[in-house]
């Protein structure tokens, strides 16, 4: 009986001791604020004269980053396609909204600042450019692409998105290059998810613009039919388009990028 009673107590300490391990999610949102990414901010407003062809921005804790798409085209480096962290914002679409300007997200009431024009009054966010139209014969593939460089694949729940100034002000006035949008069309950003394999996992569409109706405001966008990815390729497509595609500039804005994966907690 005692020698039983004993087995009992060791069992017990042992069982005590014994490590557990659970999964639980973890939950990061990156927001492109801190000291960290200082460096690889937009320190010209013009796209053409800041964007070189080794910038790169990474994320340190998902390695989330994303590289320019360049072309030997007399337009810049950035003509290639790509997204750069800016924190230029305006709501003046007369002195902001052309080519020159073509990093700064609308902000209404604002002249021209640089802070507290990101989602949720931060300051930095990113600017994308670029497009794919495969109904045009040759037609070079400039969509932006951002992905995990340590290859391994995350939830990414939602972000938020954003009109820029150069794009809302074509959209709504037209210039030498572009007519305003007109009622029924539309101008559509797509998001498509990529797994481990390459595979195509889901496809989302955010409406940026509709006839005169344009997105002035940071907008929730959900991201979750993506799934788990290790890659997202962004498009935008519609409106007014000639022999060349698209006339309408190919801009958006994203900030707010929220992650959930599966975390190994170890207790005991």
């Amino acid at each position: 009986m005692k020698r039983f009673f004993y087995i009992m107590i060791l069992v017990a300490l042992v069982g005590c001791h014994k490590k557990e391990h659970h999964l639980h999610p973890a939950i990061y949102t990156i927001t492109f604020e801190g000291e960290e990414w200082n460096e690889v901010i937009a320190t010209n407003p013009s796209s053409f004269d800041f964007m070189t062809q080794n910038y790169v921005w990474k994320d340190a804790t998902t390695s989330l980053t994303s590289r320019p798409k360049f072309t030997t085209s007399e337009w810049g480096s950035f003509y290639g396609g790509g997204c750069t962290v800016s924190n230029y914002g305006s709501g003046d679409l007369k002195a902001k909204g052309n080519y020159a300007y073509d990093l700064y997200v609308y902000k209404e009431g604002v002249e021209d600042s640089r802070k507290g024009c990101g989602a949720n009054g931060s300051d930095n966010f990113l600017v994308f450019y670029g497009n794919y139209d495969e109904s045009l014969a040759g037609e070079e593939d400039c969509r932006t692409e951002i992905y995990f460089r340590d290859g391994k694949t995350r939830y990414i729940q939602f972000c938020e998105i954003n009109a820029t100034t150069y794009f809302n002000n074509i959209v709504l006035n037209g210039n030498e290059f572009s007519p305003k949008l007109k009622p029924g069309e539309q101008i559509v950003v797509s998001a498509t998810g990529f797994d481990a394999n390459g595979n195509e996992t889901a496809t989302v569409e955010f409406v940026l613009a509709s006839g005169s109706q344009t997105t002035k405001e940071w907008t929730l966008w959900d991201l979750s039919p993506l799934g788990s990815v290790v890659k997202v390729r962004f498009n935008i497509l519609g409106g007014h388009s000639d022999d060349y595609g698209m006339t309408t500039p190919k801009y958006f804005a994203i900030d707010n990028i929220q992650f959930a994966w599966k975390e190994v907690v170890e207790v005991g």
